[in-house]
């Protein structure tokens, strides 16, 4: 189906608005609609939430482009292409990194890392995991971030090429050749 596709967009006396239309299709209405339903089946995120939907920041930054006789549809966030494909996120910058616990609200989660907190320290839990706690009043204290040396994402593709995805954009190239015939 690829391959008839472009030998079609090859014989074209305008293959660039083909692959602009392949490009919009897929960028404004075959990932978006992945989104809507949480994609094929997404695994489940640990911090709760719906995965890649909570901020809607993700599925809002899709574009394409077009260069000769290619498009490419994605995203320029950084953390677009582990989603899509998965992988294993390790430190930078020091030993570990430090994944958010429940305890914090959503807001923290997202915005907050350990040195963002006052008296904090470090023991180990009853897991063994090293985690980071927080001294509150009265000599209470709350979890804040569990250390790990990586993170394994799950891949959640939101940018494959099916073969409905495929039918459906040589659906629109034939109605653009046909316009052209006029």
């Amino acid at each position: 189906m690829r391959q008839r596709l472009s030998g079609i967009a090859q014989k074209a006396k305008n293959p660039r608005a083909l692959l602009e239309e392949a490009g919009r299709y897929m960028a404004f209405t075959s990932a978006p609609r992945r989104f809507a339903v949480s994609g094929p089946g997404w695994a489940a995120v640990a911090r709760g939430g719906q995965p890649l939907r909570d901020t809607g920041r993700l599925a809002s930054s899709l574009v394409y482009r077009v260069t000769g006789s290619d498009v490419v549809v994605g995203s320029p966030l950084v953390y677009s292409r582990i989603q899509n494909r998965g992988g294993v996120i390790r430190p930078t910058r020091g030993k570990y990194l430090a994944v958010p616990l429940s305890t914090l609200t959503v807001s923290e989660r997202r915005t907050k890392g350990p040195r963002d907190f006052a008296n904090t320290f470090i023991r180990r839990g009853k897991s063994g995991r090293l985690i980071v706690f927080q001294k509150l009043s009265r000599g209470s204290i709350r979890p804040l971030f569990v250390l790990v040396e990586s993170v394994k994402i799950t891949a959640r593709p939101y940018l494959t090429w099916t073969r409905a995805d495929l039918e459906a954009i040589g659906r629109r190239w034939r109605a653009l050749l046909a316009e052209g015939d006029d």
